[in-house]
């Protein structure tokens, strides 16, 4: 009798006193169970993704067909490891048809890949393999402003956005070359975690178009890749209108542009209402920028080369063009040697940075272009440059419109012909 009291207390200790405590898993279930509901939908359907899931259950969430489509469409715009997802996606519903039309619930959540088992894990070692080897120059800059300025500028002048080719991430940019803002702001984002930025990426659904926030110091900025691509044909040209923008400069700007954006709401994780650096000018550059020490940016703005010092935020005037043929110069600016190079209308500029040896990497030094010899020691005091010109053109019915460097490391002058306005 004894041990039949002992068994039944058993039983209720391990089966109904769970229960009475309202005592529940901690972890998510990957069966549908009731369970699942514990956790946000996004959180289980981000788990279910990763694990390549060929169907997911869905009727312990009872969503509606928009809220899986919003949270799916989250999940493909927000984070680039689900490069291999596709947009594309079969949702099952009750067979019973007990569910009343206007609230039916799908029950299941069939996914389409571009990648599973062997090819997947290829596909992400390659990813990760790329992504590294693109960010490798910028890890070596001291500045976050710096890096985030290389991969912007680098990016725009790789890859072209193309709305036909429906490439929406960022492994495919990446490979091919082209795709749309969605797969910008993705590959950015990845680049941006690999160089240790901190960075986000921004969707508006309404006007279906995505874009980037980094953060620079304290405060968080806007950047949008895809509307800083250009269709002039000067070599190296990189505008920076929607670099570094808080808020309302940001709407300020989509509104000047487009009308349609007027009084638009992004979907934004941080706010960018901190210090404006429209004051540095950076936005109007329309040149890549260049650094030889990894920290101080130099860049072309109308007829002017400024260098910016992150670390104390003074922008000084380097060279200015005095006396242009042209209305614009069109001058770009390409590091090359330890030395930075820009066209000027009638003549190549070459700047020599005052920096400390240590802060040049091998590369830089065992260029033909420099030596060790070469490299000036800081003994102290700011920075200084020497400016020296060379090339200039004999026929002055042109002018230098561009400058860029070659796969041979060869600096390419573009030239353009001067032509009378008519009577």
């Amino acid at each position: 009798m004894k041990r039949l009291i002992r068994v039944c207390f058993l039983f209720l200790l391990f089966f109904l006193l769970p229960v009475l405590l309202g005592c529940r898993s901690t972890a998510p279930k990957t069966d549908g169970g009731a369970d699942s509901a514990a956790f946000p939908l996004s959180d289980y359907l981000a788990a279910q993704l990763r694990e390549t899931a060929e169907v997911i259950d869905l009727r312990a969430y009872r969503p509606t067909e928009e809220e899986v489509a919003d949270t799916l469409a989250h999940l493909l715009a927000e984070e680039p490891d689900f490069f291999f997802v596709s947009p594309t996606y079969t949702l099952s519903f009750d067979p019973s048809g007990r569910q009343a039309e206007s609230m039916r619930s799908p029950v299941s959540l069939t996914p389409s890949y571009r990648f599973t088992g062997d090819a997947l894990r290829e596909a992400r070692a390659d990813f990760a393999s790329r992504v590294r080897a693109y960010a490798a120059p910028a890890k070596t800059y001291r500045s976050p402003l710096a890096r985030v300025a290389y991969l912007h500028d680098r990016m725009v002048l790789d890859f072209s956005y193309d709305p036909g080719a429906h490439v929406s991430d960022p492994y495919t940019l990446l490979r091919e070359g082209h795709g749309v803002c969605q797969a910008y702001s993705l590959l950015f984002l990845a680049l941006a975690r690999e160089v240790e930025v901190p960075a986000a990426c921004v969707t508006c659904f309404s006007h279906t178009h995505a874009w980037n926030q980094v953060q620079i110091g304290l405060d968080w900025y806007h950047l949008d890749l895809t509307w800083d691509e250009t269709l002039l044909p000067y070599p190296g040209r990189v505008p920076h209108t929607y670099f570094l923008l808080t808020d309302e400069e940001l709407a300020a700007r989509r509104a000047a542009a487009d009308e349609t954006w007027a009084g638009v709401a992004w979907d934004a994780p941080h706010a960018a209402n901190g210090t404006s650096l429209l004051s540095w000018e950076l936005a109007d550059s329309y040149g890549a920028f260049a650094t030889v020490d990894g920290e101080t940016l130099y860049y072309a703005v109308d007829d002017r080369v400024l260098a910016l010092s992150p670390a104390s935020g003074t922008v000084r005037e380097v060279y200015r063009v005095e006396d242009s043929p042209v209305d614009a110069c069109l001058m770009t600016l390409v590091t090359l040697g330890g030395r930075i190079y820009c066209n000027l209308p009638n003549a190549l500029l070459c700047i020599t940075p005052l920096v400390p040896s240590s802060a040049l990497s091998d590369a830089d030094r065992h260029t033909g272009a420099l030596s060790d010899a070469d490299v000036p020691f800081l003994s102290g005091g700011p920075p200084r440059e020497t400016c020296t010109l060379s090339c200039p053109l004999s026929d002055d019915r042109l002018f230098y419109c561009g400058l860029s460097l070659s796969p041979a490391g060869l600096l390419l002058l573009s030239t353009l012909a001067l032509f009378d306005a008519p009577a």
